[in-house]
C-alpha cells in the first residue's frame, strides 16, 4: 500500500523563494523574503514560549500582521484576528 506524500503547508511560502526576493512593499520600499522570514521567526519564538495559549492579533501594518499570524501558526498557537473596526 502506498503512503501518500504529505505536504507541510506551513513551509510552502518558503519553497522556491530566494532570501533576497521581494515578498511585499511598504511605503514604496521592497520587503525581502529574508526580512519577512526573520520577523516571522521572531514571532514564532515569542509565541512558542506560551504553548497552548490563544492570542488576539491586531497590527495595523499588513506585513507585520502577516508575519505575526504566520509565526503563530508555526508555533502551533491559535490566534484570533481582530479587525480595527471592532
Amino acid at each position: 500500500m502506498l503512503k501518500p506524500k504529505l505536504i507541510d503547508m506551513l513551509q510552502l511560502p518558503y519553497a522556491g523563494s530566494a532570501p533576497g526576493s521581494t515578498v511585499a512593499y511598504r511605503d514604496g520600499q521592497a520587503v525581502s523574503n529574508r526580512s519577512f522570514r526573520a520577523r516571522t521567526a521572531a514571532w514564532q519564538r515569542l509565541l512558542a514560549a506560551a504553548p497552548g495559549q490563544k492570542f488576539a492579533l491586531f497590527l495595523e501594518d499588513s506585513i507585520d500582521f502577516s508575519s505575526a499570524l504566520y509565526g503563530a501558526w508555526l508555533a502551533g498557537n491559535g490566534c484570533v484576528p481582530i479587525h480595527n473596526l471592532m
